[in-house]
């Protein structure tokens, strides 16, 4: 079904139910005036709730500066700008401040919100922003809404949204009631399997594809394999709109040209971590993350290297051990990961082999790491011979905007 098809479908469907409402009112009340009132209302009532429930949570912008979200912004500039040029659409942003929402596209106007607090790597946040993009891109809420605001749809949501509730307790009778609630919800779905469902998932594989064409598709396949364990391979029972994970990976995998194999995939692997770091057991979840990120340290991204060289600097899943760690450190560098080469710097000045850590700490600042402005002014500070370029050092730093530098500045002047 195209999309075409699918909006005159759920049009047609859209004016069967109303009405069927107006008829069974006006066989009841015997007031045809009344019962247009009645349906009209409902109708209107519909189209308030389809507002509210998409929008409920997420039109906080306005509890953000305008500096903040811009800020923000410019983290995923890019990424946004590649989808206003491939839609052809001028695609806002906003933040949301809403624990439960990572990121939401409201495709009816074109905007894109952010939670910049959830606890996701921003490397995982690229994907699922790609992701909401490709829905803006595709704009198949526009034609989506038609089948939204019936009345058995947003009762469905209704009851779904009561299924959820139920699925934070775990006693017998919450899980009993869990079931009835699931019945009928796929009862008032009946329809909607044939002919809105199909169609909505779809747009998922859809949103998915154009987050490749965004360059995202492997951070968005990262974050469905962190998922992917999490779940068991497959959404909450009563999430109907959208397709097992497992076959949106297996998509995009075909559509990439790309094998999957959980062993040698580094997104694979990383998305694993990601989900075994989230673990309750931490010695457990150390272990884990530490054997998983070595399996495939042939294969790994600089900001995996970069992890395993913290972890052998902080004895995380491994015993302690700064050499290693340095091993590490410098094989990220190698892959441009710019902490890396200040991390190289501050394991030497661990080891107090200052002259080693210098012009490490100084490839650093020529990439505007700005930690490393304070770590190579505290060694230059040791030496009579070396003070003032400390000082200018600090200077650098101060006028950049790095308020340590500032304060390091202001010691330098009181003495």
């Amino acid at each position: 079904m195209n999309k075409t098809q699918f909006f005159i479908v759920n049009m047609i469907v859209t004016t069967l139910e109303y009405y069927l409402i107006y008829y069974i009112c006006n066989v009841l009340l015997d007031n045809q005036s009344l019962s247009i009132i009645i349906t009209i209302s409902l109708l209107t009532l519909s189209m308030i709730l389809y507002y509210i429930l998409n929008k409920s949570g997420v039109i906080n912008s306005n509890d953000y500066t305008e500096e903040e979200i811009n800020e923000v912004y410019s983290e995923y500039a890019e990424l946004i700008q590649k989808a206003e040029t491939l839609s052809g659409k001028s695609i806002q942003f906003g933040l949301v401040d809403n624990k439960n929402i990572m990121a939401a596209a409201m495709e009816y106007n074109d905007v894109i919100y952010v939670n910049k607090a959830f606890p996701i790597r921003k490397y995982l946040m690229e994907g699922v922003i790609a992701h909401e993009l490709g829905h803006v891109i595709s704009g198949s809420s526009k034609k989506i809404l038609v089948a939204q605001i019936r009345v058995t749809v947003l009762l469905a949501g209704i009851v779904k949204f009561i299924g959820g509730a139920l699925s934070y307790s775990n006693n017998g009778f919450s899980k009993s009631v869990r079931v009835v609630v699931y019945i009928f919800y796929m009862a008032l779905n009946a329809i909607n399997l044939i002919i809105l469902f199909p169609f909505m998932k779809r747009e998922e594989y859809i949103a998915n594809s154009n987050a490749i064409k965004l360059g995202a598709g492997d951070s968005l396949r990262c974050y469905y394999y962190s998922n992917i364990y999490k779940r068991s391979g497959n959404l909450d029972l009563f999430d109907l709109s959208h397709p097992k994970i497992n076959d949106m990976l297996h998509a995009m995998n075909t559509e990439m040209n790309l094998v999957h194999d959980y062993e040698t995939d580094v997104y694979a692997v990383d998305g694993v971590i990601h989900y075994v770091s989230n673990t309750k057991d931490k010695i457990e979840k150390d272990v884990k993350t530490f054997n998983w990120y070595i399996h495939t340290a042939d294969r790994n991204t600089g900001s995996v290297q970069n992890t395993i060289g913290l972890m052998y600097y902080r004895g995380i899943g491994t015993e302690k051990s700064i050499d290693d760690a340095i091993i590490w450190f410098k094989k990220a560098a190698e892959n441009d990961i710019i902490v890396a080469l200040y991390n190289v710097g501050r394991m030497y000045s661990e080891l107090e082999e200052f002259e080693l850590a210098i012009p490490w700490y100084e490839q650093a600042i020529s990439k505007d790491y700005r930690l490393a402005y304070i770590k190579l002014g505290e060694i230059l500070e040791k030496n009579e011979d070396t003070i003032s370029k400390a000082y200018e050092l600090y200077y650098a730093g101060a006028k950049k905007g790095i308020k340590e530098c500032g304060k390091k500045l202001i010691e330098f002047i009181k003495k």
